[in-house]
């Protein structure tokens, strides 16, 4: 997990610095400071301080205006004898400390500031210090279980005091992801998906950093479906918004989950892809990269590349990165793939030497080097130095938490103790190394060739005893028949005779039987073989139905957004606003259709849109492209259900024409509106308003006679979904539409979309 655990720490900043909600908060306070006095006015500089020190944006200026808050918060303060006010100062301290780095004065700054709020019994300033703190021993001391404590602690007032907000959200969240190094991914996906939660309540769209965390909680437990699903949420987020640092930082995740799942190839794509873009960014990241790069590269026998890459790192990274060690570890693993042992012994004891103690890197550095020194020392059988690292890495508490370490351990001790002649050791780690490695399908697979086994046992026995208890009835038969012939020498000879021949034929018929049955059971187990066979096949071709599908809708929605910005090009040589306008229309169009496909590809399932969300992330896409935010408000009331891509599709162009002509229209002259949007489940039948409280149409105006293109649209899908279709003029103007729910329109195809959209 550490693997994924350096990009993660090294992140820039954390979540909470980035919402939107901050610069509202920043002008407000300025606001006050202009009227504030006294203790008022010491109280909101300080907060400003806390603003900018947590604030998104250049380092510099951030620390610069931190400062100046807090030395004129911190004067007033101290001559108005404001206890409040130097516990916050001594908070802004520390934040300052941490902005310039300075982690040896951090550790007593934080320490002074949460003594100063339990003094002062401020609740607020205890948590957020805390919280601050239980960073801080994750950043910089690598001490999970005290993190913990100090998270809990912090969450536990945040609940008390400031329940839903975001501040104990950022703490459930860097509360989660320490989860990951107390090895407990359950307990840190449940706080993760608690704040998640809270964050998309306050409508936060900055959550890439809780996807990135969730990948690696999901990792860590072992469910690669769902890691890799939330590292690509949080990878678009990234590349959406041209963040190197966190595009960096998932393409390893991405990498280690792939490795782990022991597929190279793709392993090796992300690592390229992030080695592309780390040239721009610090040490530590580039390191990072080429070492875990040339070290796949080694895994596919791409020797002489991983050795060329390799030694460029060590010529272009600094050596007092606390990783650099690990360029030489897999420098030596390339040199042993190779048998260059001399080579390999050299780039050792560089390695050992450039191990740089203390961090959260020493751990992990240290534990790569000594697999790269059993494996040198195998490849030139010096057992003895061999065992003395492999004994290093079983006192190692780290390596029992994190399952590819623990499988590869157990292998080198199994290949250790045989080049030894340890057999009964080498049979032990061979028996751990296959009880870790082993996956649940072949563990399933397992248990069914046992089952089968077991079966097959039982039907033979059940044959020998009723073979055997055939033969005890003939044996009866044959003495009664001998204690009849005492009495007649000639008919007891007959019967003996007779009884020979009976029991032979028997016999054969049931030897016939038996080889019948055996034939059988074979024939049974070949077909049993066959359908396992079949089977592994059909999922096989069902798992890959379903990446091409998600492909396809993934590749339409590309698509999609490909002609959305095409039409962006000719709109920037207009001056005909209507023209202008038409262009904009049929964007919203069709990204109401993108968000569909886009839906499709990111859930599994592939045949229905969940239309809860699907409509409240289509009424953010038109609250941003109208920016209605302030002056229309949306109300909202919608079930959750699955409904048909053929429904969705249609319903998704009727609900964005609708809207938007309400946001266009309604409110004209008004400075503020509501528009209610309602999709009900009523019994067999869905029930679909767009209504708003704006201005309407005038009361001899013929709605019947409206002939717009998008109200030739709506009501052309309204047919194609076999749905009413009504509009109201009542203070404001509304429409409604019914239709059965489990009507399929799986006929409805581009031809038909066409004729509706004329």
């Amino acid at each position: 997990m550490l693997l994924i655990m350096i990009p993660v720490l090294t992140y820039p900043g954390n979540i909470f610095a980035q919402h939107a909600h901050l610069d509202v908060e920043g002008a407000n306070l300025k606001r006050q400071l202009s009227s504030a006095k006294d203790t008022a006015r010491a109280r909101t500089l300080l907060s400003l301080g806390i603003f900018y020190a947590d604030k998104k944006g250049p380092k510099k200026d951030k620390i610069d205006s931190a400062m100046n808050y807090y030395r004129q918060g911190l004067a007033i303060s101290e001559k108005l004898n404001y206890s409040k006010g130097r516990a916050m100062a001594d908070l802004l301290s520390a934040k300052i400390d941490r902005l310039k780095g300075d982690m040896g004065h951090l550790r007593s700054s934080l320490e002074k500031a949460i003594s100063a709020a339990k003094k002062g019994g401020f609740a607020d300033l205890i948590a957020d210090a805390e919280t601050e703190q239980a960073y801080y021993y994750i950043d910089a001391e690598n001490d999970p279980e005290t993190s913990n404590t100090l998270y809990s602690s912090a969450i536990a007032i945040y609940r008390k005091i400031a329940p839903n907000s975001l501040k104990l959200a950022y703490a459930l969240q860097y509360h989660g992801f320490n989860q990951t190094m107390l090895k407990d991914p359950d307990k840190g996906i449940r706080m993760l998906d608690e704040a998640l939660t809270i964050y998309q309540a306050h409508k936060v769209t900055e959550l890439a950093n809780v996807y990135h965390m969730l990948a690696s909680c999901y990792h860590d437990k072992g469910d690669f479906n769902n890691a890799i699903r939330y590292a690509l949420m949080c990878l678009r987020y990234e590349e959406r918004d041209h963040n190197l640092y966190g595009m960096v930082a998932i393409y390893t995740v991405l990498a280690e989950i792939y490795h782990e799942k022991n597929m190279p190839a793709v392993q090796i794509s992300y690592l390229e892809k992030g080695l592309i873009a780390v040239k721009t960014l610090s040490e530590n990241y580039k390191v990072f990269i080429i070492a875990t790069l040339g070290n796949a590269y080694v895994t596919v026998h791409q020797y002489e590349k991983a050795i060329t890459l390799l030694n460029r790192g060590l010529k272009e990274c600094s050596p007092k990165d606390p990783i650099y060690a690990r360029l030489y570890t897999a420098l030596t693993d390339a040199y042993v793939a190779t048998g260059q042992y001399a080579a390999a012994n050299r780039t050792y004891i560089l390695m050992m030497k450039a191990i740089s103690p203390g961090g959260y890197a020493y751990a992990y550095t240290t534990i790569q080097a000594h697999f790269a020194a059993v494996r040198l020392f195998m490849g030139t059988r010096q057992f003895i130095k061999a065992k003395e690292h492999i004994q290093a890495l079983q006192d190692t508490t780290y390596i029992k938490k994190y399952r590819p370490d623990m499988i590869m351990l157990e292998h080198l001790s199994f290949q250790l103790d045989s080049a030894t002649g340890n057999y009964l050791a080498a049979i032990h780690h061979y028996q751990r190394f296959k009880a870790v490695s082993d996956s649940v399908e072949k563990l399933s697979n397992s248990k069914q060739v046992a089952a089968l086994q077991i079966q097959y046992e039982t039907e033979k026995k059940d044959q020998e005893i009723a073979l055997k208890s055939r033969n005890i009835n003939l044996l009866t038969q044959q003495t009664h028949l001998q204690e009849k012939a005492l009495s007649s020498q000639k008919q007891a000879r007959n019967l003996l005779y007779g009884s020979i021949v009976l029991l032979i034929v028997l016999l054969g018929l049931g030897y016939n039987r038996y080889q019948i049955k055996q034939r059988a059971t074979r024939e049974l187990a070949e077909q049993q073989l066959r359908i396992q066979s079949q089977n592994t096949s059909l999922r096989e071709l069902v798992t890959e139905r379903e990446w091409l599908l998600k492909e396809v809708h993934h590749r339409v929605k590309n698509n999609l957004q490909i002609v959305i910005s095409l039409l962006n090009s000719p709109s920037s040589y207009l001056n005909d606003e209507t023209a202008i306008g038409v262009i904009r229309e049929s964007q919203h169009r069709m990204q109401s259709i993108s968000l569909i496909h886009q839906k499709l590809y990111q859930t599994d399932n592939l045949s229905g849109i969940d239309m809860h969300c699907y409509i409240h992330e289509l009424l953010n896409y038109l609250e941003d492209c109208f920016s209605t935010s302030g002056y229309i408000v949306f109300l909202t009331d919608i079930d959750k259900f699955i409904l048909d891509v053929s429904q969705a599709v249609p319903l998704g162009l009727i609900l964005n024409e609708g809207i938007t002509n309400a946001i266009k229209y309604a409110f004209k002259g008004r400075d503020h509106g509501a528009i209610i949007i309602k999709l009900k489940q009523e019994q067999e039948r869905l029930y679909l308003q767009i209504a708003d409280n704006g201005i309407g149409v005038p009361d001899d105006f013929n709605i019947d006679g409206l002939n717009s293109m998008g109200m030739n649209l709506m009501k052309g899908l309204s047919r194609q979904l076999g749905a009413s279709f009504d509009l109201t003029n009542d203070d404001g103007l509304s429409i409604e539409m019914r239709w059965k729910k489990t009507r399929m329109l799986t006929d409805l195809q581009e031809p038909q979309l066409a004729e509706a959209l004329a």
